[in-house]
């Protein structure tokens, strides 16, 4: 072989060795963009994750912050009608205080004096505000702070004179018998007679005629045979007796209505 083809072919050699060296630099900086762009992927995957992960914690939050608010507005809702309530409750017991103390009051009957008028156990509505006790109203009293509250109906107030006829055994006011088609049986003085009670041990049966002073009235029950009432135990004093007048009866069913 000449020198020529001898130097031909080393440089032939070279330029292969200088080519494998290039491919293999090639493919060494290929294999490095590939991994970073594959790093890359992985990062933006990731990025991706945490994105979505925040994005689900956000509308965790929200979720939250909408329940609290939810919860917050009924608990007001609920503590408003409560207060509400509480409020409606306090007026009406002030109410009916006011109204049981200074203007009306209920009783009911005990016993059967005002026969046939009111009945044993009839529930009856009074009117307490501004009452000036007049003829013919049937009014309610407590006899020298007795605990027990008489029903009874008015004959005679100030500056009427009051007698029994002995004869008829009817009411004389100011000097005429009275009509009285609303009682039962008929009238007694009682005042020569030895009566008795229980609650009214010491009964002074009034002397007649006698005339109603200023601020009392003369009282009666219609069931004049059956009755403690003014004839046994004195005038009534409307200011500290008298605690009202009555003017419905609320019980029994049948019986409801006015009182006359």
């Amino acid at each position: 072989m000449s020198f020529e083809e001898l130097n031909k072919k080393q440089q032939d050699d070279d330029k292969l060795k200088s080519g494998e060296i290039k491919s293999e630099a090639t493919d060494d900086f290929g294999s490095t963009i590939n991994k970073k762009n594959s790093d890359q992927d992985s990062y933006q995957n990731i990025n991706k994750n945490i994105n979505k992960k925040n994005s689900e914690i956000t509308d965790q939050d929200q979720d939250q912050d909408t329940i609290y608010h939810q919860q917050l507005i009924k608990y007001k809702l609920i503590k408003s009608e409560i207060l509400e309530w509480v409020f409606i409750v306090i007026i009406s017991l002030i109410i009916v205080f006011v109204l049981r103390t200074f203007i009306i009051a209920t009783s009911m009957v005990s016993g059967d004096s005002m026969l046939p008028s009111l009945h044993n156990n009839d529930y009856l509505f009074v009117r307490k505000i501004a009452y000036v006790p007049r003829r013919g109203d049937i009014l309610i009293f407590r006899k020298n702070g007795d605990v027990k509250t008489l029903v009874k109906r008015v004959i005679g107030v100030a500056g009427d004179t009051i007698d029994i006829d002995r004869k008829s055994n009817k009411v004389v006011l100011n000097n005429k018998i009275m009509d009285e088609n609303y009682i039962n049986g008929v009238t007694y003085s009682y005042e020569n007679s030895n009566v008795s009670s229980s609650r009214y041990p010491n009964l002074s049966p009034l002397k007649f005629p006698v005339t109603v002073p200023d601020g009392k009235v003369f009282v009666l029950g219609d069931n004049r045979v059956d009755s403690v009432d003014s004839r046994l135990i004195g005038f009534i004093d409307i200011k500290t007796e008298v605690k009202g007048k009555v003017s419905f009866r609320l019980w029994p069913f049948h019986g409801i209505g006015v009182v006359k």
